[in-house]
């Protein structure tokens, strides 16, 4: 039986399947963390005077080492005093003070989310986190290093604010720039080093690896909407959960699933207004959306498969066949 034939026959069997459900809002309020507390670097350097001295800025070490070592050299001297007078990040420390000035909700939603983890994977330790200014670095606005986590804050000053437009961000990328985004981002962070990677991964493998990401995610996040997890507008999931049914059966019908060329499924993976392989109502990454709801629901399936061990697991043909996965529902006509 070829590729093809086998994930038709798995279409048809899932007709039968039951509705199972794995409830993923347990119970953390045993589970010890330490309270979070953020560091606010930004607070620290920007409220230095503007010819500030070497001494000044190592007196910052030991509250903020990540950022400032024990001794630092003339250049270094130079660079930071650029970055701390430069105006435009003038402009976001100002814009993050006022939208952050208690960053106290950031703190409690991310203390619930790491008690999550360490309910999940009891060795985990909850690491230090720190915020500051990124100069609108997009690449840097959420760093996970082990035992560090810090906030790039002035990525999540709200949607409509004019810094992002006035940087050159498109519409469908900054309307995520929200405070709401922080936690799943942080999550984001810290679970995407534990799922393996496949190496010249097929269409199935970015879709299960991605799924595997935001399943975790809900776990994490129990009380999170999924909008923000996957960065889709109220909208999107609408059509999403209409049509599924259709780009499903699109994939299973071009012989997508386990294409590794590129060109041929990178409209289904990459990040942009919509897919232009389908329609301008169509989201964007749609193999994220569908890997998601194939992993819920192998998981659904198979109660008796950890968490651990679905991170774990790098059969991802395995994984499709027992989730018996089925789209969502038909759209109306």
């Amino acid at each position: 039986m070829n590729q093809k034939c086998l994930v038709l026959l798995m279409l048809v069997m899932a007709l039968t399947a039951c509705k199972t459900s794995r409830d993923l809002d347990v119970d953390v309020s045993d589970i010890k963390i330490k309270p979070v507390d953020i560091h606010r670097y930004e607070k620290a350097v920007f409220n230095l005077k503007p010819d500030f001295s070497a001494a000044e800025v190592v007196s910052l070490h030991e509250k903020f080492p990540f950022f400032v070592d024990e001794k630092i050299d003339s250049s270094e001297l130079f660079a930071l005093k650029a970055y701390v007078n430069d105006p435009v990040n003038r402009d976001l420390y100002k814009a993050v003070t006022e939208k952050y000035a208690d960053a106290g909700d950031i703190e409690n939603e991310l203390e619930q989310m790491f008690r999550h983890m360490k309910y999940y994977f009891p060795r985990f330790k909850a690491p230090k986190v720190y915020s500051y200014v990124s100069s609108l670095s997009y690449d840097n606005s959420m760093l996970y290093l082990d035992s560090v986590m810090i906030i790039g804050l002035d990525m999540f000053l709200g949607s409509d604010v004019s810094f992002y437009s006035m940087a050159g961000f498109p519409r469908y990328v900054s309307r995520w720039f929200v405070s709401e985004r922080i936690v799943p981002s942080a999550c984001n962070a810290m679970v995407s080093p534990m799922i393996p990677k496949t190496q010249n991964p097929s269409l199935l493998d970015y879709m299960v690896q991605q799924g595997k990401l935001l399943y975790v995610m809900d776990a994490m996040m129990p009380w999170k909407a999924d909008k923000f997890k996957i960065r889709y507008t109220d909208a999107q999931i609408k059509w999403m959960k209409e049509y599924e049914i259709y780009v499903w059966g699109l994939i299973v019908d071009k012989e997508l699933l386990f294409s590794k060329e590129r060109p041929m499924i990178k409209s289904f993976i990459d990040d942009a207004p919509f897919t232009s392989s389908i329609s301008k109502e169509a989201p964007p990454r749609i193999a994220q959306w569908l890997g998601w709801q194939l992993v819920r629901k192998y998981m659904n399936e198979n109660k008796d498969v950890s968490i651990a061990e679905l991170i774990r697991d790098a059969d991802h043909m395995k994984i499709l066949k027992k989730s018996r996965y089925k789209p969502a529902r038909e759209a109306r006509r």
